[in-house]
């Protein structure tokens, strides 16, 4: 064994009795390979700091196997063949304590695998750099394809060739922290050849049409930025007609502030026919952009029709079920009129894992006319699998859309459940205002009576505390923003369901 690896090997079970790096038994985005952060030809990515876990060990070609503490993985799609360049630059302060930080990384080649094949299936390993010296790392050209584990003091060179992509290959970028230090780095993409951006990026999906003629809903086949919709509707174009589009609205945001539909509204109704919805660039000086903020070709368009007779609105979308709910929320492509609606949620059955009965089903309803129709449940639905259908209710009717026409009794959805909700704390959170993972607070809080939050920072000092579920912790103490690091909680309730008494501790990461 390597000096540095049995330093390594030693310095996991170190933090490991500390709390700190301790297993990834629930993984967060980009902990493990199959939830590698997508890669979306960004020059510089800031890797604010790394993730206080371990996962497996992993063979890094003929060095042999080594143990992975705080990793990233990252996804990348190739769209030109060529090399990969790439820098890790740490941000690091260099003090007595800590003379700089050691990151190693790998590139694997993943292209019709599963992504956690990596661990068992050393033909996918293509190179990477497991040198000791502290600084900036990375692949560069002219150095073999991989270094092995080795000491600071030997000064092994922290680069490795750059590795050599394949148009329509996927690959893993492994990036791990060997020292622990959660000063983070700077990942930037360059010096290679290969184009990891997309350069043509398409999202029209399809177009659906108001039965007033002047409304066209728009389905993305992934999702956009909200605020890439320029709300003149500029971004879009309509080829067949001269009536003009004067708006465009983003449909039902996403916390992420992203979106896969867009309502346009059309100066006066089309007539019936055959129509083109194409993209430009819009008053705000781009074209739609997808979550990478890369910009849709304006290449992109797709054909569409204006019935005489529009279709029946089909029901064909749920919200993805909380655990144990007691609401179930349907959400439809044209607005349903909301008189249409049964109360007592006779329109509607659910069948399946367990007895389900329905309580009242109402609509969030502007001018009569909504999107989405809200089911209350007569109790948490247990885990299990579970069929809404529609039928005739109360009412003497199914549902009804704006444009008259009724949903077929018999439609369906298919959905699954998932019960005993946990109670626990995230093992990190993000306060930065972005409307994501801004808070840090036991989930669940709902199941539990006479509830105690705290949190501590390194020195043991208490800089939050709560008594109740709904308060949570934005990352401050005495109106300052506390630093990036590993902060430690407790938890103690009193179980709803079994009357116990609980007591929970451990740490998360605040990362800025």
């Amino acid at each position: 064994m390597t000096v540095k690896a049995a330093i390594s090997t030693l310095l996991v079970i170190f933090l490991f009795s500390l709390g700190y790096a301790q297993p990834c038994l629930s993984p967060e985005a980009g902990q493990s390979p199959s939830k590698a952060l997508p890669i979306c030809g960004l020059t510089m990515l800031n890797q604010a700091v790394e993730a206080p876990c371990n996962t497996n060990n992993i063979q890094i070609g003929f060095c042999g196997m080594y143990p992975l503490p705080n990793v990233f993985w990252y996804r990348i799609t190739c769209y030109q063949s060529g090399s990969l360049g790439f820098f890790i630059s740490p941000r690091y302060l260099v003090t007595q304590a800590n003379l700089g930080d050691n990151y190693n990384w790998a590139v694997f080649d993943i292209t019709n695998h599963n992504p956690e094949d990596v661990y068992t299936d050393p033909s996918l390993f293509m190179g990477g750099n497991w040198s000791g010296t502290y600084g900036v790392t990375g692949a560069t050209a002219g150095p073999q394809p991989v270094e092995c584990a080795s000491d600071n003091a030997a000064n092994i060179t922290p680069y490795s060739a750059q590795p050599p992509l394949i148009q329509g290959h996927v690959y893993l970028l492994l990036v791990t922290h060997y020292t622990d230090t959660p000063s983070g780095y700077d990942l930037a993409f360059i010096g290679g050849t290969a184009v990891i951006t997309n350069p043509n990026i398409r999202v029209l999906g399809a177009a659906i049409t108001d039965c007033d003629g002047v409304t066209v809903s728009v389905k993305m086949n992934q999702q956009i930025k909200c605020k890439s919709v320029a709300s003149d509707g500029s971004d879009f174009k309509l080829r067949g007609s001269n009536v003009a589009i004067t708006s465009a609205t983003p449909f039902n945001c996403n916390t992420d502030s992203t979106t896969d539909s867009v309502i346009l509204k059309l100066s006066s109704p089309m007539a019936p026919g055959n129509y083109t919805l194409g993209i430009q660039a819009g008053s705000d000086g781009n074209t739609l952009l997808d979550k990478c903020d890369n910009g849709v070709t304006t290449n992109d368009s797709l054909n569409f029709s204006m019935d005489s007779q529009t279709p029946p609105t089909p029901m064909d979308s749920l919200t993805k079920a909380e655990c144990g709910p007691k609401t179930l929320q349907l959400v439809f492509r044209k607005p349903i009129q909301c008189n249409s609606i049964a109360t007592d949620g006779s329109d509607f059955s659910i069948t399946g894992s367990s007895p389900v009965t329905i309580q009242s089903a109402s609509g969030v309803c502007t001018d009569g006319k909504t999107n989405m129709i809200l089911l209350v449940l007569g109790q948490s639905i247990p885990a299990g699998n579970y069929e809404i259908q529609l039928k005739t209710g109360s009412d003497g009717n199914t549902i009804i859309d704006a444009c008259q026409q009724p949903t077929a009794a018999g439609s369906s959805i298919q959905f699954s459940a998932t019960g005993g909700c946990v109670i626990e704390v995230p093992s990190g959170f993000t306060p930065n205002g972005d409307g994501r993972n801004d808070y840090l607070y036991p989930l669940n809080a709902a199941r539990a009576d006479n509830l105690e939050f705290r949190v501590y920072n390194r020195n043991g000092q208490l800089v939050f505390s709560a008594r109740d579920g709904s308060k949570k912790w934005d990352g401050t103490f005495n109106g300052r923003q506390q630093d990036t690091g590993t902060y430690v909680w407790t938890l103690e309730y009193t179980d709803k369901q079994s009357g116990k008494r609980v007591f929970k501790k451990g740490s998360s990461v605040l990362i800025r």
